[in-house]
């Protein structure tokens, strides 16, 4: 999800957008959960800083406080204030309720919701960004680019499983030989 989010990104679909705590969060969520090392963590966050240098928002800390949405998600509404966002790209929207976010502009959505809306707006964009993220991963591994296509689509489907849908057929028939 991150590497195809990210690649729309650096396609020019949108503007991405974090405070350092956001980036810590996201960051430690990975080490928690051992999906990364550390070093990989910061390889990560260097690789992000150094594709997005414009990413990095610093709000002040009380500018989301009259928002009610969840005490330990206010940094993020603040963050997207700071950033002038539309939109928080989030798994859970429930503690970002439309309410609460409607006074500042904002609406929150799922990540399924979100790359449809970018697949509709430039299917091409979208596919070269797969085809990318297929490329760089057939580089470091021996698996087939259609192994590791299926692989991105399987792993689309836990949270976007619309998107997923929706792509198999093109990256499975484009990462054929």
């Amino acid at each position: 999800m991150r590497d195809v989010l990210l690649e729309a990104a650096h396609h020019g679909l949108y503007r991405v957008h974090w405070s350092p705590k956001i980036l810590d969060d996201a960051l430690g969520h990975l080490l928690q959960d051992q999906r990364i090392t550390e070093h990989c963590a910061r390889k990560l966050r260097a690789a992000m800083e150094d594709v997005f240098p414009g990413a990095v928002v610093n709000p002040p800390a009380e500018l989301a406080e009259r928002v009610g949405c969840d005490p330990s998600d206010r940094h993020v509404v603040a963050a997207a204030m700071a950033a002038k966002a539309e939109l928080i790209v989030t798994r859970n929207t429930r503690h970002f309720p439309a309410e609460a976010l409607m006074s500042v502009g904002i609406n929150a959505v799922k990540p399924d919701q979100f790359l449809c809306n970018l697949l509709d707006l430039s299917e091409s964009a979208i596919y070269t960004s797969l085809n990318k993220i297929v490329g760089r991963r057939a580089k470091h591994t021996d698996s087939s680019p259609i192994g590791i296509a299926n692989a991105l689509i399987e792993s689309l489907k836990r949270d976007a499983e619309t998107f997923a849908s929706r792509i198999s057929e093109f990256l499975i028939t484009e990462a054929s030989p």
